[in-house]
């Protein structure tokens, strides 16, 4: 078995189906890490390596054109930093400055650090945003429980929620090549309450007391 990734669709998904249950090709998301077996009746066999499913083998259908979504190299970054601002709905990463971003009024996301994961599966939800960002269905989990998450859209139940949508893909494509090494995280959100925040081109976002 010889350690490669992941290369998706244009929406950054691929399709698999795993060999240890009958039933309906699941996704998995591009620049997954996995392990490679070898071919077997035109799909390439692969053992997940990090995320949701770890551990799971699985069977990879090739393109049309016979190519192969599982490729050589190393595309990985460090682990990301991102901060929102609940009292100002702004939130912050890399060198970008901010959009803008919501939680619900009577159940707001919590104030503190917590990891964001690797994208578990594609979530219809983002289906209506799509028109605005190609990637609106990929979210990623705040924490490691509960159903929190960091996604586009223009409504909350809990989550932090990106309203400013056509951003979205700049912010995904920030996080998803990211990794903080336990095979489960992209990085961090910070949650305060504080708008005392600038954003520098050296360093990219910090507070300002």
């Amino acid at each position: 078995m010889v350690e490669r990734y992941l290369a998706g669709d244009g929406k950054g998904w691929v399709k698999v189906r795993y060999l240890d249950c009958e039933g309906d090709y699941q996704s998995l998301p591009q620049y997954l890490r996995v392990g490679y077996h070898g071919t077997a009746d035109g799909a390439d066999v692969i053992t997940v390596l990090e995320g949701k499913s770890m551990g799971r083998i699985a069977l990879v259908p090739r393109r049309r054109n016979g190519s192969s979504y599982v490729r050589e190299g190393d595309p990985w970054l460090g682990g990301a930093e991102i901060l929102y601002v609940r009292r100002s709905r702004t939130l912050w990463f890399g060198f970008h400055g901010y959009v803008r971003a919501i939680t619900h009024v009577d159940n707001p996301q919590m104030y503190g650090t917590f990891d964001l994961e690797i994208p578990d599966t594609f979530h219809s939800g983002g289906l209506p945003y799509e028109s605005m960002s190609i990637h609106a269905g990929t979210w990623f989990r705040i924490g490691h429980e509960g159903d929190r998450y960091l996604h586009a859209g223009y409504s909350s139940g809990g989550c932090v929620t990106v309203t400013d949508v056509a951003a979205w893909t700049s912010l995904y494509s920030y996080l998803i090549r990211r990794r903080i090494g336990d095979g489960i995280g992209v990085g961090v959100i910070r949650v305060i309450d504080d708008d005392k925040v600038k954003f520098s081109n050296i360093n990219g976002w910090s507070i300002v007391r």
